[in-house]
This record gives C-alpha cells, sequence and structure tokens, in this order.
C-alpha cells in the first residue's frame, strides 16, 4: 500500500506540472496542446481521488466524497476535442460541442445532488463500501459502461487523426501526427489496462488488483515523461499546413535535395510508382 501512495504522488506532481505547462503553452492557434494538459488534468484528480480513498481521508470524513464520479464522461470528450483541434484549426466552441459535455454535467450534478442528500451515516456507509475492494455487479457495469463511453470517444479520435496523416502527406512529413497517433494509442492502453484492473477486482482478487493499479500509475508517470519530451521537442505539435505556402532554400541545400532525389529514383525505380506521393518521397528521403 505504501509503494502505491508514494507512486500516486509522485505521479499527481508529474500531471500537475505538465497539465500546467501545456494549457500555458498553448495558444488559439494551437489549441491541441491545451487539450492534452486538460486530459492529463482529469487523470490528477482521479488519482487524488483514489489516493484519498486508499489512506482513509473519506472514511474520517466521508461529507467530502463523491465529487470525482462523474468526471469519467469528461475523457472521451476531451480527446475528441484534441483530435478535433488537429485536424480542424483553429479550435471553436459551438453547440455540437457542448452537447459532448452534457452527459458529465447530468451525470455530476445528479450524482453530487444524491450523495449529499444523505446523511453522515449512510456517506460513510458508502465510503466503506467502496473502500472494501467488493463492488457489486452493479457497481462493475457501471464502470465498464464509462470506460466504453471513453474507449468510443478514442476510437474516433484516432480515425480523425489517421485521416488527416494522409492529408499532411501530400504536403509535410507526418512526424508530428505520429506523434498525436501515439498519444491516442496509449490512451488506448490506459482503457486496457483499466479494464484489466476492474476484472480482477471483480474477480475478488484485492492483492491482484492493488498490483495492477501500481502498474498503472507507473506506466502514467512514464508517459508523463514521454508528452514532456515530445511538447519541448515539437512546440508547436499538429498544427495544420496552411493552403498556399512559399519555401525557400540555400542554393546549396537545393542541389544537395535535388541530388538526394535523383538517386532516390535511379536506385528505386520511383518513376515506375504511379501512386508515389509527395509525402511517401519525404518519408523515404528522411530514412
Amino acid at each position: 500500500m505504501r509503494y502505491i501512495e508514494i507512486a500516486t504522488i509522485a505521479s499527481i506532481s508529474l500531471l500537475l506540472v505538465l497539465a500546467t505547462y501545456l494549457i500555458g503553452k498553448a495558444s488559439s492557434k494551437v489549441s491541441a496542446l491545451s487539450w492534452i494538459g486538460v486530459f492529463l488534468l482529469l487523470l490528477a484528480l482521479n488519482f487524488v481521488d483514489g489516493l484519498l480513498y486508499l489512506n482513509g481521508f473519506y472514511l474520517n470524513h466521508p461529507q467530502f466524497a463523491g465529487w470525482e464520479e462523474g468526471f469519467v464522461l469528461l475523457y472521451g470528450p476531451t480527446v475528441f476535442f484534441f483530435a478535433s483541434s488537429v485536424t480542424h484549426p483553429p479550435f471553436r466552441w459551438s453547440l455540437s460541442k457542448w452537447i459532448h459535455i452534457v452527459p458529465f454535467l447530468v451525470v455530476e450534478i445528479a450524482l453530487v445532488s444524491a450523495y449529499q442528500s444523505l446523511s453522515l451515516e449512510d456517506q460513510q456507509f458508502l465510503v466503506e463500501k467502496a473502500s472494501s475492494m467488493t463492488p457489486s455487479w452493479y457497481v462493475f457495469l457501471v464502470q465498464l459502461a464509462a470506460l466504453g463511453h471513453f474507449l468510443g470517444y478514442t476510437l474516433v479520435a484516432l480515425r480523425m487523426l489517421r485521416r488527416h496523416k494522409e492529408k499532411l502527406k501530400e504536403h509535410f512529413s507526418t512526424q508530428a501526427v505520429n506523434w498525436g497517433r501515439s498519444t491516442v494509442y496509449y490512451l488506448i492502453g490506459l482503457f486496457g489496462m483499466s479494464l484489466a484492473t476492474m476484472l480482477v477486482l471483480q474477480a475478488g482478487l484485492p492483492k491482484l488488483y492493488l498490483v495492477g493499479v501500481l502498474i498503472l500509475v507507473v506506466s502514467t508517470g512514464l508517459f508523463v515523461f514521454y508528452v514532456l519530451v515530445q511538447a519541448l521537442d515539437q512546440p508547436p505539435l499538429l498544427e495544420a499546413p496552411p493552403k498556399t505556402a512559399e519555401y525557400s532554400l540555400p542554393p546549396v541545400d537545393v542541389e544537395r535535395l535535388a541530388s538526394k532525389i535523383r538517386d532516390y529514383f535511379e536506385l528505386h525505380d520511383g518513376f515506375t510508382n504511379p501512386e508515389l506521393t509527395i509525402g511517401d518521397l519525404a518519408d523515404q528521403l528522411a530514412e
């Protein structure tokens, strides 16, 4: 238990620092950074809630529990907004986007209102039940539905990024898009790990469940380092290409690039490939 608390505190610290950095660094033109920051902030709040359960804070103060349950309905929309800000910048709020937030608002208001209307004794009972690591099948199904909600949004976001990559291949290298896709793949891995820990707990293996939680927390910390390095290395992130642009290179670089192109076509018979695009050629020359 002590190892989990230490790892959780470390992950919360990393999440908060990076979330603050990304949200502060984002601009109206490159808002994808801010949505990654918001997602990391939501993860930090989830870890804080779990830590308060682990160290018994809610057992002594049950009136402060029950505030984070509905936040799971924000994970999916946040990933979707990230993909939307990448593929259709700049990101602007509209009625169609606000609709994605409505389920969270409804569920959060309903849950918090219902919980706070209970007596202190009933709140204590619910907290003890949640801390006992023996969830009912009803709770398990609700958690499963919440994970399904998140997975659905994540798959839609991945599809949007794949289409965006194909569009960018006609103009630029797709390294930045690959980074964005890797981020979404991590989220799918997060879904899988969360589902596995839920199944282990439902099977009545609390010790193995704690091991799964520890793995989940540590992997999140490693992911935070990955995001930080990539964000520092590629500040613009996934900025969409302009419709028209002019580029100029020094004559020496132009000749060197022209030579590489000629060599590629001579060695690989590139002129015989009718499906060769500028993006494909750029990827080959970058190898």
